[in-house]
């Protein structure tokens, strides 16, 4: 359980799970979805197949083949039922503000990479008033190649101008925290969606942006240093 000592130049935030606590709110859209069409989803399903995936991949697995104008079009509809549902309740994960104003305090640039359809990134950002944080915004079609691949982190890098070993990577799916790791990242698990013993090795655990822990990613002089073995009370 080695320490971690690096200088914090950049920060990437995943939205699902991170910016907002909102997979309930998925997992109603894709029962409502599969519902119209006489399927049932299983929350093992849902975790196993759904989460930290995309659109393309997840309907084939729920409907069986399709042509892509079928998975347009169900994908379409998914994230209206998804974005209708979430509406009432979408708030920011708890300490998230305060988080974001203390680095923007310090100068240090952010950047959301999500898997997540461009009209839902802008629903959250929009709503929440978080284009102020973030210099630049990508979702899944911003990059050819989505996580779990690395290509997103290491373009939000690129965009930011700092160097992929100083950013950290705040994610909430197994498959995000590799894609940090491949891209040669500082990976930080939040336990929003899936518990500490889903992630595939010893990590940086925070339950949300008020865990103490989270305090050690902005001390001066922007210095992280950490015991990987970091678990949440």
């Amino acid at each position: 359980m080695a320490d971690v000592t690096r200088e914090l130049r950049g920060a990437i935030f995943d939205m699902d799970g991170v910016i907002v606590v909102n997979m309930h709110f998925h997992e109603q859209a894709f029962d409502e979805l599969a519902r119209r069409r006489g399927k049932e989803i299983t929350r093992e399903f849902f975790f196993e197949h759904i989460c930290g995936s995309t659109n393309p991949k997840i309907m084939p697995k729920i409907f069986g083949e399709l042509s892509p104008e079928e998975v347009e079009t169900l994908s379409i509809e998914k994230e209206a039922l998804y974005r209708e549902l979430f509406l009432p309740h979408m708030k920011p994960t708890p300490g998230l503000i305060d988080y974001l104003e203390n680095l923007k305090s310090k100068g240090i640039p952010m950047s959301i990479a999500s898997n997540a359809p461009k009209e839902n990134v802008d629903f959250v950002v929009e709503k929440l008033g978080l284009d102020r944080y973030f210099s630049h915004v990508l979702h899944v079609s911003s990059v050819s190649n989505p996580k779990p691949a690395p290509d997103m982190f290491l373009k939000c890098a690129e965009l930011m101008g700092v160097d992929p070993h100083h950013t950290v990577v705040f994610e909430d799916a197994p498959s995000g925290i590799r894609a940090a790791k491949q891209a040669g990242m500082l990976p930080v698990a939040l336990l929003t969606t899936h518990e500490q013993h889903e992630f595939p090795e010893p990590h940086i655990f925070i339950t949300d942006f008020t865990h103490p822990s989270s305090a050690f990613l902005i001390p001066p002089p922007l210095t992280l240093h950490f015991s990987l073995s970091i678990k949440p009370d």
